[in-house]
């Protein structure tokens, strides 16, 4: 393990560790103490800005030659997008202690994340010239069927069935979570690859990074009056660290090549 994922690893821990306390000691996260509770979400703000900055660094540390670089610009450009739909959630958290407007100015940097995390996974596929067996291609297939039956009959038909809710709004959570379907699909194919010794483990943690992410997206999304400071904000936040992660440990990788 590189000196440099060691201290990234730490460095990460130590801010997830200072974060979670302004969820879990009540009069921290209680929004009627203001001072305490804005605190908190700066800090929020703060730990999710670091792993960006930590992935931007080990971006340009990545063989601009490897074939594989185009993905990790894709993950820059995806985590920066999902990253100003997060701060546009905490400054209406900051200022207004509500919730962000949905549609609105999120969505729009949301939606441009998923596109560009999928180009980076199926670009990670070529990459590693993943070639599936037929027991293999007819889990996953199963899986996804699974999946994709799942959304469409518990989120997507009933949200599409209820006239209270706007069109648009259905239409952008219908795109979240079929996105997120796809997301999880690929990521196993990925996964099928890392056990078979044909992918590295710079990609099984940006998967489980997808993974978490995917899973508190689906549960904000079936428990949408779950509110601000939530839990869920540790998985989203877990994500982002372990998307840093999986580039130093990429960048460490091209190091050692030199």
């Amino acid at each position: 393990m590189s000196r440099s994922l060691v201290w990234s690893s730490i460095t990460f821990v130590v801010l997830f560790i200072i974060t979670s306390i302004f969820y879990f000691v009540p009069s921290l996260a209680n929004p009627y103490k203001t001072i305490p509770y804005n605190v908190g979400t700066i800090v929020y703000q703060i730990t999710l800005l670091v792993p960006v900055i930590f992935l931007f660094i080990s971006y340009t540390g990545i063989d601009k030659q490897w074939k594989g670089h185009r993905a990790w610009l894709f993950i820059l450009l995806a985590l920066v997008f999902y990253f100003i739909g997060d701060t546009v959630w905490n400054v209406y958290d900051l200022f207004w202690q509500v919730e962000a407007p949905h549609p609105g100015i999120a969505d729009a940097a949301y939606i441009i994340f998923y596109p560009l995390v999928i180009l980076a996974m199926l670009r990670f596929i070529k990459v590693a010239d993943v070639k599936l067996t037929p027991s293999e291609t007819l889990l996953i297939g199963i899986i996804a069927a699974l999946l994709a039956a799942e959304a469409i009959g518990r989120i997507i038909v009933p949200a599409f069935l209820d006239s209270s809710s706007p069109i648009l709004a259905n239409i952008i959570d219908s795109f979240y979570v079929l996105s997120d379907v796809a997301i999880l699909c690929l990521g196993l194919i990925i996964i099928v690859q890392f056990w078979g010794g044909r992918v590295t483990t710079t990609y099984i943690l940006f998967v489980i990074a997808m993974f978490i992410m995917s899973i508190c997206d689906a549960i904000y999304t079936l428990q949408p009056e779950i509110g601000l400071r939530n839990p869920l904000d540790l998985g989203w936040t877990a994500s982002y660290m372990l998307i840093a992660l999986a580039s130093v440990h990429e960048r460490s990788l091209h190091y050692k090549l030199k």
